[in-house]
């Protein structure tokens, strides 16, 4: 029996791992999606780009992480991807990035970081398996700065203790038809920390369902 996927949270889940690409590129990465046919042929394309760039480009160059056409099918119809990763062998500049284990642990950190679920036995010969199908709490929950939160103690018919703003924000939530576990996930975010952190996990949370938070 063919397992049924949750598009909507693929869908999520799917952006949170582009967001971590985009991290990975700035800690010096090529980090590429839905990247040419095959792994043979994106591994070529990506060592082509570097024997474009100069030396001193080249040298900063950490490594690659990338999934390709076929593997994008395979997130379509099962909600997963495997990602391939590593050191790139070039003929202009030899050997370019960091060993491709070390690739692989940044790779797996920035995953971490973006709430997404993984499979890695740790060695460069395993590609790094990402299920996207997992509910994905970071990604459910976005953060604000908190002194912007306090807008929600003006709201009109709104006071200021922090169980009414939760008690308020989780009907609010409902009538707007957000699924139970991310309410849930939403309150539960709430008494982790400060007053303050329970306010703008609230504003996080009406912005994307939504609402508009006006000053009356």
């Amino acid at each position: 029996m063919k397992k049924q996927i949750d598009s909507g949270v693929v869908r999520q889940n799917r952006e949170a791992l582009l967001k971590a690409f985009a991290d990975l590129r700035k800690q010096g990465l090529i980090a590429l999606a839905n990247f040419s046919c095959c792994q043979n042929c994106a591994g070529f394309e990506i060592a082509t780009r570097i024997d474009d760039m100069d030396a001193k480009h080249a040298a900063k160059v950490k490594g690659c992480v990338y999934w390709h056409n076929q593997d994008e099918d395979d997130l379509r119809e099962r909600g997963h991807v495997a990602l391939a990763y590593g050191s790139l062998g070039t003929r202009k500049h030899g050997e370019v990035g960091l060993p491709t284990v070390e690739v692989g642990k940044m790779v797996v950190e920035a995953l971490k970081e973006r709430g997404l679920c993984f499979a890695w036995n740790g060695s460069d010969g395993q590609r790094i398996l990402v299920d996207l199908n997992v509910v994905n709490e970071k990604a459910s929950i976005p953060k604000v700065e908190e002194k912007k939160a306090k807008k929600l103690l003006k709201m009109k018919g709104w006071d200021g203790n922090v169980f009414s703003v939760m008690g308020n924000t989780q009907r609010a939530l409902k009538e707007a038809g957000v699924e139970k576990a991310k309410i849930s996930a939403v309150i539960e975010e709430c008494t982790k920390g400060s007053y303050d952190h329970a306010l703008a996990t609230c504003v996080a949370a009406l912005k994307e369902a939504g609402y508009e938070i006006r000053i009356r």
